[in-house]
């Protein structure tokens, strides 16, 4: 086991730096209402790669370890980054409609490049599940390197950035202020989500987007930091953990792996600190015991 696991090291630790980055980036999503936009953008980040791939097919030129896909899809994904938010803007009362009803477009295109390419629908499978096993290259090197950047960004700026979260939770996105952060989460946001689901697929993005803080937002939190710690501790070692799962047990396929390992490994924590903050509420620990 040891040994498969060196064969495999970049790319562990690549989708690990990968689900940490995104783990934290849904933090903010989640607390900004901006999860449902997340799914929408990753859908369009998927159109995108698949144009990508197709333009190449056409081209007859070699697909793996291509950026044209990556570019396609950055593209894509900022196209109804925006879109979404010009179609939502005043109307906090309608954005899910709105959101799912693009949604359901990006899932019609996708479909129908797949019908008109018929080649697309191995690459549809790939955009879906992921590959982690296969990752290398200059896909892997360039997957690192966003998700270090993202990392560090979201670790150095936390503050700012959790205080615009804050702000657009509370009265709207219209009343901030200094712009430099908003853009540069945006930035952030565009990029790991295209680069995630380029490298790593559309359901391992979504899940470590929204299952760590989603689950975590049932417990009562004393703070905001040791919500994103407990959030990118659990991502990091559920990812570990479940990789390794798909590989003692080669029959199991590795992303749906990972992702089931994320929901029981942050559900557990999650009852743990159930219990240690029914504990601390115990005076002495004896519940019988009066004052």
């Amino acid at each position: 086991m040891i040994e498969m696991l060196s064969l495999y090291t970049g790319a562990i630790f690549s989708g690990l730096l990968c689900a940490t980055a995104l783990a934290l980036l849904g933090c903010h999503m989640a607390s900004r209402d901006q999860s449902l936009q997340g799914l929408v953008v990753s859908q369009a980040a998927t159109v995108g790669v698949l144009l990508g791939v197709a333009l190449m097919i056409g081209g007859h030129a070699d697909v793996s370890g291509s950026p044209i896909p990556l570019a396609t899809g950055v593209i894509a994904a900022t196209l109804f980054y925006f879109l979404g938010e010009q179609l939502t803007f005043g109307k906090r009362s309608s954005k899910t409609n709105v959101y799912l009803a693009v949604f359901i477009l990006l899932q019609a295109i996708s479909y129908w490049l797949i019908s008109y390419f018929p080649v697309l629908e191995s690459h549809m499978s790939q955009a879906f599940f992921g590959d982690i096993v296969t990752l290398s290259g200059n896909t892997l090197w360039f997957t690192s390197l966003v998700s270090v950047v993202v990392l560090t960004a979201l670790l150095v700026c936390w503050k700012p950035i959790t205080n615009h979260s804050f702000i657009i939770s509370v009265v709207g996105i219209g009343q901030v202020r200094n712009q430099f952060y908003l853009r540069l989460f945006r930035v952030l946001t565009l990029l790991l989500i295209s680069t995630s689901i380029y490298a790593m697929g559309l359901l391992f993005t979504i899940a470590f987007l929204l299952l760590p803080t989603v689950i975590f937002s049932f417990a009562r939190i004393p703070s905001i930091r040791l919500h994103l710690c407990l959030v990118s501790l659990t991502a990091a070692v559920s990812f570990a953990a479940g990789f390794t799962l798909s590989l003692y047990f080669d029959r199991i396929s590795t992303v749906p792996t990972i992702v089931l390992t994320n929901a029981v490994l942050t559900t557990v924590c999650l009852g743990l600190l159930a219990l240690y903050t029914a504990g601390k509420q115990i005076p002495n620990g004896n519940p019988h015991k009066r004052s």
